[in-house]
């Protein structure tokens, strides 16, 4: 049985398929990697130096949208009246965050850990991997620098317990 359709489906088909052709090109021309909103719940204490030192200042990025998101940010008040208000945060494994501030438009903060659980300084090291040729400084200061990427994530140990990372400085370096 033949239907004399007058070329209409061939025009109806022709339409749909343009539109699933225009449906196509638009989702493969836009950027289809959403910004993963990701939050410290999200996050392993080792990404608080391997986000900067691999990435960069997309890192940094990263890391400030996960702390902000929790810690928030009042600009009209003073760094003090700040980190007062600030509530712990825990880590996905169960590391805890107990302050974050940024320092000013550039890419600058300030992160402080609790030393219960203890984030183990060997670890951070092996993490981090600072400079060896300035590891005796480091052991006799507690405080470590490790460069990547265009950033600089200094750590420092607790001063009775040297075994254990309290605060980051994370910042970018001039290139």
């Amino acid at each position: 049985l033949m239907v004399k359709t007058c070329g209409f489906v061939r025009h109806s088909y022709t339409r749909i398929s343009l539109a699933l052709v225009i449906v196509c090109f638009v989702s493969a021309c836009s950027d289809t990697r959403a910004i993963r909103r990701e939050t410290l719940s999200d996050l392993h204490a080792e990404s608080l130096l391997t986000l900067p030192l691999r990435e960069g200042p997309a890192g940094f990025d990263r890391l400030d949208r996960a702390l902000h998101g929790h810690f928030g940010a009042n600009d009209d008040a003073s760094a003090i009246d700040r980190i007062a208000t600030q509530e712990p945060a825990t880590l996905r494994d169960g590391y805890v965050v107990r302050r974050y501030l940024r320092l000013d438009d550039e890419r600058h903060m300030l992160v402080e850990l609790s030393s219960e659980p203890c984030f183990p300084v060997k670890q951070a090291i092996a993490i981090a991997r600072p400079d060896p040729s300035r590891m005796d400084n480091y052991q006799r200061t507690g405080i470590y620098t490790a460069t990547g990427e265009g950033m600089s994530v200094g750590f420092s140990a607790d001063g009775f317990k040297r075994d254990c990372v309290i605060s980051l400085e994370i910042v970018e370096t001039p290139r």
